[in-house]
């Protein structure tokens, strides 16, 4: 079990998600995320991102109309979260980071 912890906390610092998102599968795989999550939410939905990245859904979620709160473990994430939205997402701000 050890080993999977590490296995996957490694995966979470190396892992590139913004680059994922800059390619052209990641930019339909966001967009068909966005327009998803757009058939569920309810107008102004507070919503809860575990694991949130870099930021990038987050921050489109808001720009939306929707409250976010954030949580994310990995100090880099975290400091791109903070910096503000990324290329791939519309501009917005994440509520809070926790």
């Amino acid at each position: 079990m050890i080993q999977v912890i590490d296995s996957i906390r490694d995966d979470d610092e190396t892992h590139d998600e913004d680059n994922r998102l800059e390619t052209q599968h990641g930019r339909v795989a966001f967009a068909t995320a966005m327009a998803d999550m757009a058939c569920y939410l309810k107008p102004g939905a507070r919503i809860i991102a575990i694991g949130a990245g870099t930021g990038c859904y987050s921050h489109a979620l808001t720009g939306r109309g929707w409250r976010v709160d954030a949580v994310e473990r990995v100090a880099r994430n975290i400091a791109v979260f903070k910096a503000g939205p990324g290329r791939t997402s519309p501009s917005g701000r994440a509520t809070r980071l926790t």
